[in-house]
Formats: C-alpha cells, sequence, structure tokens
C-alpha cells in the first residue's frame, strides 16, 4: 500500500471511499461523481470514470476485473476495469437500486431496490433468478456465502431473509440491525 500513497493523495477528494477488486489487483476511490482505479501492483492509476452530474451511491467489485457502479439515477454501470470502458448499463424495472453484491463465483449478483426488495439476477443474461425477496422495510445489509449458493438479507427493523429460502432460518431482533456476515467456511451467519 505505502508503494502508492503518493498516487492516491494526488486525488484529493472529500468524503473519498475505497474498494478492493477480488484479486487484491486493483484498488477502486471513489467520490460523489467519479472513481479512479490504482493498480496496487504498478502503484498507478490505470483508468478513471466520472458521472455526467449522477451521483455514485456504491460500488461492487465483480469477477475478471469488472466494477459495477451504482448511480443515483438507479441504474448500474457495468465498467471493465482492464479496457476503461463500461460494457453494459442497467436498469431494474424503475426501481432505484440501493446495494449490489456479486456473489465470489461471478454467475450471479444481487440487488437491492427502493421498494424493499432483492432480485437476484444471473450474470450471463442479466435474468431474474426466482424468488424476488420482500422485506418490510429499508435493507441494511446482503451477503453471500463463500460458495456464493446462498445470499442472506437482513432489514434495519431485523427482518432475516435467505435464498434460496430456508424455513427454519428465520430470526427476529428486539432493535435495529445493519449488518449480516457469513463465516469463511460458510458455515455460520451472524447478524
Amino acid at each position: 500500500a505505502w508503494i502508492f500513497a503518493s498516487e492516491i493523495n494526488k486525488y484529493e477528494l472529500e468524503g473519498k471511499e475505497c474498494t478492493w477488486s477480488q484479486d487484491s489487483r486493483n484498488l477502486a476511490i471513489w467520490r460523489e461523481d467519479a472513481v479512479q482505479i490504482f493498480d496496487t501492483k504498478e502503484g498507478r492509476t490505470i483508468h478513471s470514470y466520472r458521472t455526467d452530474e449522477d451521483q455514485i451511491k456504491d460500488l461492487s467489485w465483480g469477477p475478471e476485473s469488472i466494477l459495477a457502479i451504482i448511480r443515483e439515477s438507479g441504474s448500474i454501470d457495468l465498467l471493465n476495469t482492464s479496457s476503461g470502458k463500461v460494457d453494459h448499463a442497467l436498469s431494474f424495472g424503475g426501481n432505484k437500486i440501493e446495494k449490489v453484491q456479486w456473489n465470489p463465483r461471478g454467475t450471479a449478483v444481487a440487488v437491492t431496490l427502493d421498494n424493499d426488495t432483492i432480485e437476484i439476477r444471473d450474470t450471463h443474461k442479466w435474468q431474474i433468478l426466482p424468488p424476488i425477496l420482500e422485506h418490510q422495510d429499508k435493507i441494511a445489509k446482503i451477503s453471500w456465502n463463500r460458495h456464493g449458493t446462498m445470499l442472506a438479507s437482513i432489514s434495519e427493523e431485523g427482518d432475516f431473509k435467505l435464498w434460496p429460502h430456508v424455513p427454519q432460518a428465520s430470526v427476529g431482533h428486539a432493535a435495529s440491525v445493519y449488518h449480516v456476515k457469513w463465516s469463511p467456511n460458510g458455515q455460520l451467519l451472524v447478524s
């Protein structure tokens, strides 16, 4: 990390956030309307991405150097960080996207929407994998197990869901909940 600290300092931004690629090769640093991709091995900026007056809400690294950029307008740009070009722009039926998370194998992506639902999509044809998960209030966090076969979600009021559905997994919380995470072996889940 020290190799390119001076390069990161050149990108002086207020409220900057960062996220690592799955292979730890690249680091994305973003602010409201711009993202810079750093090659951590070479210690240099390899690509920059800027929106057209639209705010960036979140980022999520997918497989093969694909970065999903969630825009305030509710769409996702899939940035190919190898070429620096947007390969696809996705929208979800007029609903705004809140969060996105790729499964570890890169074969599916889970998207939380502003209508308190989660859509899981196949990443080859971008078709919805049933069922759509519904919560009673705002979704706080989603998390795939390490095999990418199960997705856990929890709402801010403690409503817990698993995909595919597991009836005995229903759990209630007495207070607001903001996180859900699988153990590294994919056997345990904490919220």
